[in-house]
C-alpha cells in the first residue's frame, strides 16, 4: 500500500469512527428525548411532576457520578496499558457494584422511612431514581467503557438495544394497563443493568493483560480530578434542578410537568451545545498550543445568529408542534418554548467564551459561570417564581444564562484588554 493509499485509508477510518460516535450521541440524545414525550402523553400532570421531581434526584446522583467517575475515567482509561486494562475493567465493575449496593441500601431505607411517614409518593420516589437511577448511571460508564476499548459502534448498537427494550417494555405495560410512573425507573433500571452486562462481558473477552490494577490504583488516580469535578458538576445540577424543586415547593407537582414540558423540547439543542462545548475545547487547545489566536468573536456571532433564527421559527410553530408530541396536552405553555431556546443561545455563548479560558490554563474565569449561575438561578427562582408562578421557572433560567454569558463575555473583554 502506498503512502497516499494509507493517508486516504486513515482518514477513512476517522470518518467512520466520527460517524459512529455522532451516531451514538444522536442515538442517546434520540432515546432521552422521545422517552420523556412519550411518559408525558400517558402520565397524568400530577403523575408526571412526580417522575420530574424523581428525575431531578437522579440528575444530582447523575452530576456526581460525573465529577468522580465520567470525568476521571476519560482521562485515565487512555492511560492505561495493555497490560493493566482487564484488571482495570474489572476494577470498575466492581467499584459500580458497590455503588449500586451502597445507593440500593440507602434508597431502601429511605423508602421505608417514608412508607412509615405516610408519604408514599416520595417513598417510590426516592426508590425508584436511587435504584433505577443508579442502574442507568452504569450503562453509562459502561458506554464510554466500551468507546475507549471496544468501538462507538458497539456502544451505538447496545444503546439502540436498550431504546427499543424500553420502549417496547412501556408500551406492553402501557397496552395491558395503566402504567404507574414509578414503573418507568424498573423498565429504564432493568434495561440498563442488562445492557451494562452485556458490555462488560464483551469489555472482559476483549481486553487483555495479567498486571494488576487495585481499587487502591483506581482511587489514587480519581481523587486528582474528583475535586474539581465534582463541584463544577454540582453546581450545573444546582443551577438547573434547583429551580424546579423550588418551582415544586411553590407551585406544586403539576407546574413541574408543565415545565418539564417545555424543558424536552430544548433537549435536541442541549446535546448540540454539549458536543459543540467538546469541539469548542479541542479547538481552542490546539490554537493555543500553536501560538495562535482563535477569533472568539466571529464563531459567537454565527452561532447566535443560527440560535437566533431557531427562536424565531419556534416562535410560529411552537404551539402546533407541542400539541403534536403531547396529543394536545402543555399547548398553553408552548410560548415558553422559544423562550427556552433563546436561554440556550445565551448557554452557548457561555460554554464558548468559557472553553476559551479553559483552553488557555485560565480555570477561574473557566469555571466562573458555573458557579454564579446557581447563585443567579436560584435567586431569580426565589423572587420570580412567587410572582409569575410556573411561567416563572422559564423566566429565571433565561436570567440564569443571559447573567452567566454576560458574566463571562465581561471577563473575555477585560482579558482581551
Amino acid at each position: 500500500m502506498t503512502t497516499l493509499e494509507s493517508l486516504r485509508a486513515l482518514r477513512r477510518g476517522n470518518a467512520l469512527r466520527l460517524f459512529w460516535l455522532v451516531t451514538d450521541q444522536a442515538i442517546y440524545a434520540g432515546s432521552n428525548f422521545i422517552t420523556n414525550v412519550i411518559f408525558a402523553r400517558w402520565l397524568s400532570a400530577t403523575d408526571y411532576g412526580l417522575y420530574s421531581v424523581s428525575f431531578s434526584g437522579f440528575l444530582f446522583l447523575n452530576v456526581l457520578h460525573y465529577g468522580a467517575f465520567l470525568e476521571p475515567l476519560l482521562i485515565q482509561s487512555a492511560q492505561v496499558g495493555e497490560q493493566h486494562r482487564r484488571a482495570y475493567v474489572v476494577a470498575m465493575g466492581r467499584v459500580h457494584a458497590a455503588m449500586l449496593a451502597a445507593v440500593s441500601a440507602v434508597s431502601g431505607l429511605g423508602f421505608a422511612v417514608a412508607m412509615r411517614l405516610g408519604v408514599p409518593d416520595a417513598a417510590w420516589a426516592i426508590l425508584g431514581a436511587g435504584v433505577g437511577g443508579t442502574m442507568v448511571l452504569v450503562l453509562i460508564t459502561a458506554r464510554r467503557l466500551c468507546l475507549v476499548f471496544l468501538s462507538a459502534f458497539t456502544s451505538a448498537a447496545i444503546g439502540t438495544l436498550y431504546f427499543v427494550g424500553v420502549l417496547a417494555t412501556a408500551f406492553l405495560l402501557h397496552w395491558a394497563r395503566d402504567i404507574f410512573w414509578a414503573e418507568l425507573w424498573a423498565i429504564m433500571g432493568g434495561w440498563s443493568l442488562l445492557c451494562s452486562l452485556i458490555i462488560f462481558g464483551m469489555l472482559y473477552r476483549n481486553t487483555s493483560g495479567t498486571e494488576a490494577y487495585s481499587l487502591r490504583d483506581l482511587y489514587r488516580f480519581q481523587r486528582r480530578y474528583a475535586g474539581w469535578s465534582i463541584t463544577s458538576s454540582l453546581c450545573i445540577w444546582v443551577r438547573f434542578e434547583g429551580i424546579l424543586l423550588i418551582l415544586a415547593r411553590l407551585a406544586g407537582l403539576e407546574a413541574v410537568a408543565q415545565t418539564r414540558a417545555v424543558l424536552n423540547l430544548g433537549n435536541p439543542l442541549v446535546q448540540v451545545i454539549n458536543a459543540m462545548h467538546a469541539s469548542w475545547l479541542v479547538l481552542f487547545s490546539t490554537a493555543h498550543s500553536e501560538g495562535r489566536t482563535q477569533r472568539v468573536l466571529g464563531m459567537a456571532a454565527i452561532y447566535s445568529a443560527a440560535v437566533g433564527v431557531a427562536v424565531v421559527i419556534l416562535w410560529v410553530v411552537a404551539t402546533p408542534l407541542v400539541s403534536l408530541l403531547y396529543a394536545g396536552k402543555y399547548t398553553e405553555y408552548a410560548w415558553q418554548v422559544p423562550l427556552y431556546y433563546l436561554g440556550l443561545g445565551f448557554l452557548g455563548v457561555d460554554h464558548m467564551i468559557s472553553s476559551a479560558f479553559k483552553a488557555r490554563g485560565l480555570l477561574t474565569q473557566g469555571y466562573v459561570s458555573q458557579v454564579s449561575s446557581a447563585a443567579i438561578g436560584l435567586t431569580a427562582g426565589l423572587i420570580l417564581i412567587p410572582i409569575f408562578g410556573q411561567p416563572g421557572a422559564i423566566y429565571a433560567i433565561l436570567t440564569m444564562y443571559v447573567g452567566a454569558a454576560s458574566l463571562v463575555a465581561a471577563l473575555m473583554w477585560r482579558h482581551s484588554r
